[in-house]
């Protein structure tokens, strides 16, 4: 995939201001080339805590495989 292979890395925004509206967490992807576009959000189940998932968030290692 042409995507992946312009990637440098990825990081985990909690979002804690909202950036466009969304309340959720975002994964970014950070380019080669200096920019950066939203590649997941990540949505709280209603059944869950907001500690729960607060302490989720604290523990979510990003590692993709990029399958040939």
């Amino acid at each position: 995939m042409d995507l992946f292979k312009n990637l440098e890395s990825f990081e985990l925004d909690k979002n804690k201001n909202k950036l466009f509206g969304l309340k959720c967490p975002i994964i970014w992807g950070n380019f080669k080339n200096g920019g950066a576009c939203p590649i997941i959000y990540l949505r709280k189940p209603k059944h869950m805590l907001q500690e729960d998932f607060d302490l989720l968030l604290d523990s979510i290692h990003i590692q993709i495989k990029i399958l040939k």
